[in-house]
């Protein structure tokens, strides 16, 4: 069974030490946002061994960030984002307080 979903690209992942990470993309077949009203990418594990190329870059599957404009209903409705540091956290740069 093939499945089809719409979800928004991470664009580009700023985090070397994060497992899914290999040149600023993200490997990960998804990535969670959010803890709360924080926008931090919930996906991120430190590694130095990273996670194989895939043909795909991830996608948002889930945002739990509801105070974002780009939340509706746990889905991220901007067509791409951007992971990096955000002061000490990792997270998505995309955030947008609604």
């Amino acid at each position: 069974m093939e499945k089809c979903l719409e979800m928004a690209d991470v664009a580009e992942c700023t985090i070397p030490e994060c497992v899914y990470n290999r040149a600023s993309r993200c490997y990960a077949k998804a990535i969670t946002i959010g803890n709360g009203e924080h926008p931090e990418c919930d996906t991120f594990y430190s590694s130095h061994n990273h996670s194989p190329r895939h043909e795909l870059t991830a996608g948002v599957g889930a945002c739990k960030v509801h105070a974002c404009r780009f939340n509706d209903d746990y889905h991220c409705t901007a067509a791409r984002i951007y992971v990096g540091y955000v002061g000490s956290e990792v997270a998505c740069r995309t955030f947008n307080r609604s």
